[in-house]
C-alpha cells in the first residue's frame, strides 16, 4: 500500500487592509491544497498559532504580518499581508444650545465633534468640567458668557468649541387686581302721553285736531 504525502504549496492572509490606531483586526489564513496531509500547522508573525489572528498597532504607518504554513510533508510556506493603520484626528467642535437664559435657568448644550470619522475615543470636555457630548450651565448674574468645549483623540492637537450665551433678567411686576359691583340703574318709564297716542282709552289729539 502505497502512502501518499501531500505538501502545503501556499497559504493566503484574509483580513482588513486598513485599521485604525488601536482597532483590532482579526485576519485567517487558509493553505492550499484543500487536500494537504494533515496536520497542517498555521503560525502567525505575532505568535499566535491556528487559521486565526488579531492584530493592532498603537502608531499610524505601513505594517506587515505574515504567517506560515508546515506539514510533513515539504518545506514551509509562507504569506505576507501589508496593512494600513491610520489615525484621524478631531478637525473641529460644534456647540447647540440655547442662546439665552434667565439668571438662575439651567440650559442644557450638546458638543459634536467633526469629522464624525475621526478615530475613537475622542474625548470632549467642557470649560466646567464635565466630560462627555452633553453638558448644563446656568449663570447667577446677567451678562455675557463663552461655554468652551475641547475636543481631542489621539492623533493631532485639541479643538475648541465656543458659543456665546446673554443672561438676561426679567422683571416681573405684579398689579393688584380691582373687583367693582356695579348697581344696576331702575329703568326709565316711557311717557303715559304722547301727540297721538291713547291713554286710558282717551284719544289725545294735537292742537290741529
Amino acid at each position: 500500500m502505497t502512502v501518499v504525502c501531500r505538501p502545503v504549496e501556499g497559504v493566503e492572509v484574509a483580513g482588513p487592509a486598513v485599521l485604525e490606531v488601536g482597532e483590532a483586526g482579526w485576519y485567517t489564513a487558509t493553505y492550499v491544497p484543500i487536500t494537504a496531509t494533515a496536520p497542517v500547522i498555521l503560525t502567525w508573525g505575532n505568535g499566535t498559532a491556528g487559521p486565526t489572528a488579531a492584530y493592532s498597532w498603537t502608531l499610524p504607518g505601513l505594517y506587515t504580518l505574515t504567517v506560515t504554513a508546515t506539514n510533513p510533508c515539504g518545506p514551509a510556506v509562507r504569506d505576507a499581508f501589508t496593512v494600513t493603520v491610520v489615525c484621524r484626528p478631531v478637525e473641529g467642535v460644534e456647540v447647540a444650545g440655547p442662546a439665552v437664559l434667565e439668571v438662575g435657568e439651567a440650559g442644557w448644550y450638546t458638543a459634536t465633534y467633526v469629522p464624525i470619522t475621526a478615530t475613537a475615543p475622542v474625548t470632549l470636555t467642557w470649560d466646567n468640567g464635565t466630560v462627555g457630548p452633553t453638558a448644563a450651565y446656568s449663570w447667577t448674574v446677567a451678562g455675557v458668557y463663552t461655554v468652551t468645549v475641547t475636543g481631542t483623540n489621539r492623533c493631532g492637537d485639541e479643538v475648541v468649541g465656543r458659543f456665546p450665551v446673554r443672561v438676561i433678567r426679567l422683571y416681573r411686576i405684579y398689579l393688584p387686581l380691582v373687583v367693582s359691583t356695579l348697581t344696576p340703574s331702575p329703568p326709565t318709564p316711557s311717557p303715559k302721553f304722547g301727540r297721538g297716542g291713547w291713554s286710558r282709552g282717551v284719544r289725545s289729539e294735537g292742537p290741529n285736531s
